[in-house]
């Protein structure tokens, strides 16, 4: 499987069939913890460093699994937060980032019209091998910005940039692609970070993040 050091494919594919209109409504779904301390009310585990974490088994997965689950994302504060772009206002409305369906497929939706900067966390779902290849597709819609300027997109599981990309605004709608082979194992619980920094109203999926051969 060809991989990429946190580059990305940028093309103009859906992620299915069909996908939903950049700005219709959607209705969060009412397991998704918006803060650190609603998840924990709500029994979820956060996220370990590696140091503290279970050791990894070097046995690798035999098929491809989801190791997020996306109505498991919380916001981090300022003090939390490891990307240094971060907004002196960070404005980000409960509804304006959630779990959805996109074209049939469990998504995380982002709307950048109601939040202007995110930064989520999560615990990987499960340990990871050492030579297992993670990769995560992330759609937008096409980009609109009152003049130009840039959006910045990343994926880390637990430090290590799996997609971390610049993208131009204005542009077409299209997907990110980006596939990174481990070359170390990654522990049970360590933290995954979800980071987007856009400039204008614009609408936002993760779709994947995946590991496995």
């Amino acid at each position: 499987m060809p991989t990429h050091d946190g580059g990305a494919q940028h093309g103009a594919v859906a992620p299915g069939d069909a996908a939903r209109d950049a700005h219709e409504p959607r209705a969060r779904d009412a397991s998704e913890p918006e803060s650190r301390d609603a998840a924990t009310e709500a029994g979820i585990e956060p996220p370990r460093d590696s140091a503290a974490s279970t050791p990894v088994e070097d046995v690798r997965a035999t098929t491809r699994t989801n190791i997020v689950a996306h109505d498991r994302w919380w916001h981090l504060a300022q003090g939390e937060d490891p990307f240094t772009d971060r907004l002196a206002d960070v404005r980000c409305a409960p509804a304006a980032a959630m779990a959805e369906v996109l074209a049939n497929e469990r998504a995380y939706g982002v709307d950048t019209g109601a939040c202007n900067y995110l930064t989520v966390v999560q615990p990987v779902l499960r340990a990871l091998a050492a030579g297992e290849t993670i990769k995560v597709r992330l759609w937008h819609f096409a980009l609109n910005a009152s003049e130009p300027a840039q959006a910045h997109a990343a994926l880390w599981v637990d430090g290590i940039p799996i997609l971390d990309e610049q993208i131009d605004i204005p542009g077409p709608g299209g997907l990110l692609l980006s596939e990174r082979a481990l070359d170390r194992g990654v522990a049970l619980a360590a933290p995954v970070h979800f980071h987007l920094h856009n400039h204008g109203d614009n609408s936002w999926a993760l779709v994947e993040v995946s590991a496995g051969p």
